[in-house]
C-alpha cells in the first residue's frame, strides 16, 4: 500500500512519439515550453524500437540537445499519468520540427530502425542495440540527488538523427513534471 498521500505527489507528464520515421538532419522528438509562469524539469527520455514487422534498417547517429527555438512540426499529445492533473499552457510536444536553434549537446547516441528479433537465437546484441531491454531504453534519466534537466520559458530539448537513413521507425518516451 502507498504510504503517501496524493497532495504529497507531483504530477508526472510524457509525450510517447511513436515510430518516427527517421531521416537526414531530422529532428525526431521536440518538447519546448512557451510558458512564461512555468519550469518544467524533465525526469527521463527513452528510446524504444516497438516494430516486428520485417525492415532492412540500419544503426543511426542521433544526439540530444537543448534547443531556444523551433518552428513546430506535427504535433505529439502531451500526457499525464492521473486523468484529473492539468497539462502546464505552453508546453508543446512535436516530431519533425524545422527552423530549430540548438544551444548545445547534452548527449550522443544510437538507436535501431530495424525490427526487433524474437528469435532466442538472434536475441542478443542486437537486441540491445535496439534498445529493448532494461536501462538500455534510457537516454537520459533524472538521478534522486540531482536536478532533472530544466526547461525554462522558450527552453526545450530535442533528438536529432544524423543518419540518413529514412526506412523503419524508433520511438521515444519523454518524462517531465512542473516544478515552479
Amino acid at each position: 500500500m502507498l504510504n503517501t498521500r496524493f497532495s504529497d505527489l507531483t504530477p508526472l507528464f510524457y509525450a510517447v512519439f511513436d515510430r518516427i520515421i527517421p531521416a537526414a538532419n531530422k529532428y525526431m522528438a521536440t518538447l519546448f515550453n512557451t510558458s512564461a509562469s512555468d519550469i518544467l524539469m524533465v525526469t527521463g527520455i527513452f528510446r524504444h524500437n516497438w516494430q516486428v514487422t520485417g525492415v532492412a534498417g540500419d544503426i543511426l547517429e542521433q544526439y540530444l540537445a537543448r534547443i531556444t527555438a523551433r518552428t513546430a512540426g506535427t504535433a505529439v499529445t502531451l500526457r499525464t499519468h492521473d486523468s484529473v492533473e492539468v497539462i502546464p499552457a505552453g508546453v508543446v510536444a512535436d516530431t519533425n520540427s524545422t527552423v530549430v536553434t540548438e544551444g548545445h549537446t547534452i548527449r550522443r547516441l544510437w538507436a535501431r530502425n530495424e525490427e526487433v528479433s524474437f528469435s532466442k537465437k538472434t536475441a542478443d546484441i542486437d537486441d540491445l542495440v535496439g534498445f529493448n531491454i532494461g536501462d538500455s531504453t534510457m537516454i537520459w534519466k533524472q538521478t534522486p540527488s540531482y536536478v532533472g534537466i530544466i526547461l525554462r520559458q522558450n527552453e526545450g530539448i530535442s533528438i536529432r538523427n544524423v543518419t540518413a537513413s529514412a526506412v523503419g521507425s524508433v520511438s521515444y518516451v519523454m518524462e517531465f513534471t512542473q516544478v515552479y
